[in-house]
């Protein structure tokens, strides 16, 4: 056989396999169309679908599955215990940085030296910011620790004390809904009818509750103490995964104990009873749960504002 006789019976195999086009971009159109097909239904290529549908598969389903088997008190809890580690996580970085700080800052300095005690208080300034924003990030447990510091002046830094007192009228952020869902687990109603008249803007705000101002049924003004609906939760697991908050356990329990707290106030109202000078609100017991206290509401002027307490002609003396 010729070399014409191969390279026509090539031709015909050629225009056999190809198919039959009008022109050029229908040639490549089916051309390409038809190789795809056949990649696509090669072992390789069908194996290579079966491990995408697995990888993007498994993990959406097991969500779908989560998201309808579970109630969403649950995924709530969930979602506390896995924020606890992050907390937990971040204060371990920030308390290696503050560490790394303050030796890199004193290197090479003569311990005393007026260089040495300068750069010291810059890092001490810097470290008690840092903390401060953990603090407030953390919200909760992490603000009564840093409110603890405060309460020890002559122990902590001045450093610290001074950048931490950010903390004494620091509020967590509250979430849509949260007061309703707390009334209606303890009183099954929403505030508004639980009170006569129940304002939702705080007066005043805290580390564990913010206080509202009310009228009961019966027309008396009252202060309602609102616990933080997750800070129980959180604080449990807090401190199930930080040690450093063991300290704090028997009196934090307490502190997130309203009743505990009213029965003091009225231990408190008893025991002062006699003196004209000092008043302790009453509790309103009817309205007063584990989250939840009422008080008496009494206008009065905190400590700390001289200025107030001068302009009511009080004695700072006394």
């Amino acid at each position: 056989m010729n070399s014409r006789c191969i390279a026509f019976r090539l031709l015909n195999l050629y225009k056999q396999e190809l198919p039959v086009c009008k022109n050029k971009s229908q040639f490549l159109s089916r051309y390409l169309t038809t190789n795809s097909q056949t990649q696509l239904n090669t072992p390789t290529h069908r194996f290579a679908i079966k491990r995408y549908v697995l990888l993007l598969g498994v993990p959406l389903s097991s969500a779908l599955f989560y998201r309808l088997s579970t109630k969403d008190e649950t995924r709530r809890k969930h979602r506390i215990a896995v924020g606890s580690i992050g907390r937990v996580t971040r204060a371990v970085l920030v308390g290696i940085q503050s560490f790394l700080d303050q030796q890199m800052s004193i290197l090479f300095k003569r311990e005393g030296s007026d260089e040495y005690i300068a750069a010291l208080h810059e890092c001490r300034r810097r470290n008690a910011k840092r903390f401060a924003n953990l603090c407030i990030d953390a919200g909760g447990v992490y603000v009564k620790i840093g409110q603890a510091f405060i309460n020890l002046p002559e122990v902590v830094p001045l450093e610290y004390y001074e950048e931490l007192q950010i903390l004494e009228e620091h509020a967590l952020r509250r979430e849509k809904g949260e007061i309703d869902t707390l009334f209606k687990r303890y009183f099954r109603d929403p505030p508004e009818a639980v009170f006569e008249n129940f304002n939702r803007n705080p007066i005043a705000a805290a580390s564990l509750a913010e206080v509202y101002e009310a009228q009961t049924k019966s027309g008396e003004k009252v202060a309602v103490k609102v616990q933080y609906s997750d800070l129980r939760e959180r604080y449990e697991t807090d401190i199930a995964t930080a040690w450093m908050l063991d300290e704090l356990h028997d009196d934090l329990t307490l502190e997130l104990d309203f009743l505990h707290e009213a029965r003091n106030a009225e231990r408190s109202r008893e025991s002062v009873r006699h003196l004209d000078y000092v008043y302790v609100p009453k509790v309103h017991w009817n309205l007063t749960k584990k989250r939840i206290v009422t008080y008496e509401f009494v206008e009065g002027i905190t400590i700390d504002h001289v200025d107030e307490l001068k302009k009511q002609n009080l004695s700072l003396k006394d």
